[in-house]
């Protein structure tokens, strides 16, 4: 919010993106970005299904979310993107219908990609895959490219059905949404 707020009061003719966690927003950040000169916000959502956003330690408040996107599309111009991640721990059939639903309930402008799941080394959730015995691969260098499943999944068998998930919902938001 400073950083807006010096924005404004030098009157700096700036037009930027910016990444932000929907729990740090509120209106008056979203007011002052926008005043600031920011076109685009993007959000890491993850998925829409509540049961993998535990999974993965990340539950986000939709009722917020929702709340503070409508702040975005009434007051301001800036157009508001997320990233979803497909294969995540605790995915499953109806996860894919979820994330459609969560894009539709925040009225998205964007989908910035769906990218593939992977525990990267040193984060949070590549800690517990190997605490829980379920990494597949322990080598970093094959995380950049990965040529199939990087953890075991109790889904998905291999990581060519995760990349047809992912096509699918992106196909649907290209041309269904």
């Amino acid at each position: 919010k400073d950083i807006c707020r010096g924005m404004i009061e030098f009157d700096w003719d700036v037009r930027f993106q910016a990444m932000n966690r929907v729990e740090f927003l509120d209106a008056e950040l979203i007011r002052l970005a926008d005043q600031a000169g920011c076109y685009q916000m993007s959000f890491g959502i993850e998925t829409g299904d509540p049961v993998v956003q535990k999974e993965i330690n990340k539950e986000l408040d939709f009722e917020h979310a929702k709340e503070m996107f409508d702040v975005f599309y009434d007051e301001t111009d800036i157009d508001v993107r997320a990233f979803m991640t497909v294969g995540l721990p605790g995915e499953r059939e109806e996860t894919l219908e979820k994330n459609k639903g969560v894009v539709k309930y925040l009225n998205l402008d964007d989908v910035s990609g769906a990218t593939i799941c992977f525990p990267a080394p040193g984060t949070p959730l590549y800690n517990q895959m190997k605490a829980e015995g379920r990494l597949l691969v322990e080598d970093w260098s094959k995380y950049k490219s990965p040529d199939g499943l990087l953890f075991d999944h109790e889904y998905y068998d291999s990581l060519e059905e995760i990349e047809a998930v992912r096509d699918e919902f992106l196909d649907w938001f290209e041309y269904d949404y």
